[in-house]
């Protein structure tokens, strides 16, 4: 848990501002775009349209879904 908010909080926003041909593909990125925060992230305009950031985020999201699928059987759940 610790790893995934040190990733969301602090990362993430990094390669968002430093390396934005690179941040904007991030999750993070593409959920500001949607929640409509994306000027106040990142005013140059770098980040993807909102279109391409719902497919992004809906690909991450099947993904994610697939994974939790694939992995979950295969543990000892009690």
């Amino acid at each position: 848990v610790v790893a995934v908010l040190v990733w969301m909080l602090a990362l993430e926003q990094l390669f968002i501002n430093s390396y934005p041909e690179v941040g904007r593909w991030m999750p993070g990125a593409t959920t500001f775009v949607l929640l409509q925060m994306g000027p106040s992230v990142d005013p140059e305009g770098k980040l993807l349209s909102g279109s391409a950031a719902a497919l992004l985020l809906a690909a991450y999201a099947a993904v994610a879904v697939l994974l939790a699928l694939r992995l979950t059987p295969k543990r000892d759940v009690l």
